[in-house]
């Protein structure tokens, strides 16, 4: 064949452009797998730390005497912030509503409070005594009802919402019957 030196060239530049242009959209493939391994552990590395701090609501019932009472613990890992709740009864086989908290207790005219500004963790406290979870500035329990079985049975409804510590909002919502027997949502 007869080429001369610069056809040679030529086809090594070539060549070597094929092979430059090969390592390019290699490199592109390679470098795209590993953003996309980066961005997905971030999303876990996201999830874990918000699992870590996330705060979990939790209502427990007591049976004392004839009166059944519930207290709001927060049993997850981080404070719940500014809690919104409202509490709801109906009597069985009526359809009508009656709110219960927001409300004013007649005896002493003492307000029921239905916001809160935070919810510690249980597992942060350390003294016996300090069971429950909503606390006012002197670490007293600062939010329970009681219901009471007597001649008419009511289902209530409990509503509210809580943000954790990076803002996220979350919904709560609780049925139960005056005896401290959890419904479903459809039993209400």
């Amino acid at each position: 064949m007869g080429w001369d030196i610069q056809t040679w060239l030529q086809v090594i530049l070539a060549i070597v452009q094929i092979i430059v242009m090969l390592a390019l959209l290699w490199y592109a493939w390679e470098t795209r797998e590993m953003r996309q391994a980066t961005q997905e552990l971030v999303r876990e590395t996201k999830q874990s730390r918000e699992m870590l701090i996330a705060p979990k609501l939790q209502l427990s019932v007591r049976d004392i005497a004839d009166k059944y009472r519930y207290v709001m613990a927060n049993v997850g890992n981080g404070v719940a912030d500014d809690i919104a709740i409202s509490v709801k009864r109906r009597r069985v086989g009526d359809e009508t509503e009656e709110t219960v908290v927001p409300s004013v207790n007649p005896e002493n005219n003492r307000e029921f409070s239905d916001r809160f500004p935070a919810l510690y963790p249980l597992k942060w406290r350390t003294a016996p005594e300090l069971e429950h979870s909503i606390y006012d500035p002197h670490y007293r329990y600062l939010w329970y009802f009681y219901t009471q079985f007597g001649r008419d049975e009511y289902h209530y409804k409990l509503e509210g919402t809580y943000r954790n510590a990076l803002g996220t909002e979350t919904s709560i919502t609780w049925v139960f019957d005056s005896r401290g027997t959890v419904l479903g949502k459809e039993q209400y």
